[in-house]
């Protein structure tokens, strides 16, 4: 049975679940999501080990960080909750932003094991090419900026972003946007080729959000990773291809 629990860390309620017992399992989920979205891979997992999930600070039940964080603040915020919680030396599963968090919790913290699913945190050529054409787009808020009363610029920069912006960007917080913008200019290639544990990265064919060739990167990157590419699943593989995915984790977690 998977409870639910609070704590509190540096003065800012989180919440997390847990089930099971035996040796840890955390995972860490994705932007806009939340502990629930893992909720059948922690049922399963915790057949044979204690799993955490947690909702990150800005998603779920847990408290808004006070300050703009990037990808190292939320690293250091699960090492002080790992610490609350007594787990020691996890198995670590991420997913899409999850995983950029666990890239960076893995010079922090020992862990035993890494597993990523659509996991970001490199910046890919494509990431490039768009940060080219978003340019373009800066320099002509600065110009509506500059001849718009602030009423009509407001109006105009959130028409903007219902035409242009992507659906996290669209549903987040003022606060939480500018969290997101900060964490997309961070590459984390340094943390990658650093990595020692073995690690196993499942990915969708058709994912869209991360797509396959950063999969491709990380593998290349992480010396002791193992790579599947799941056919007909997306970004959410753990849903599309759910039995696939639990049989490649459970694999895995016997080795």
């Amino acid at each position: 049975m998977i409870k639910t629990k609070q704590i509190v860390i540096d003065g800012q309620l989180a919440v997390y679940t847990e089930a099971g017992e035996g040796s840890p399992v955390l995972l860490l989920h994705g932007w806009g999501c939340r502990a629930a979205t893992l909720k059948d891979i922690q049922e399963d997992l915790s057949k044979t080990h204690k799993v955490f999930a947690v909702d990150f600070p800005g998603f779920g039940g847990s408290d808004e960080p006070e300050e703009v964080w990037g990808v190292e603040d939320y690293a250091n915020w699960t090492v002080k909750l790992m610490q609350k919680l007594g787990i020691a030396n996890p198995v670590v599963l991420g997913h899409s932003f999850g995983c950029r968090v666990a890239l960076i919790l893995n010079s922090k913290a020992p862990l035993s094991k890494l597993i990523f699913t659509g996991g970001a945190g490199l910046i890919m050529a494509e990431d490039i090419e768009r940060r080219k054409g978003n340019q373009g787009i800066k320099k002509a808020k600065g110009f509506l900026e500059k001849i718009l009363p602030k009423s009509t610029f407001d109006w105009a920069k959130e028409k903007m972003v219902d035409m242009m912006g992507s659906a996290d960007y669209k549903n987040a917080s003022p606060k939480m946007r500018e969290v997101l913008k900060r964490i997309l200019h961070e590459d984390l290639k340094e943390y990658a080729v650093k990595i020692e544990v073995p690690t196993l990265l499942i990915w969708g064919e058709t994912d869209t959000a991360t797509p396959v060739s950063m999969a491709r990167a990380f593998h290349e990157y992480i010396k002791d990773s193992s790579l599947e590419i799941l056919p007909g699943a997306g970004h959410y593989v753990f849903i599309d291809k759910k039995e696939q995915f639990l049989d490649l984790v459970n694999d895995f977690l016997k080795v």
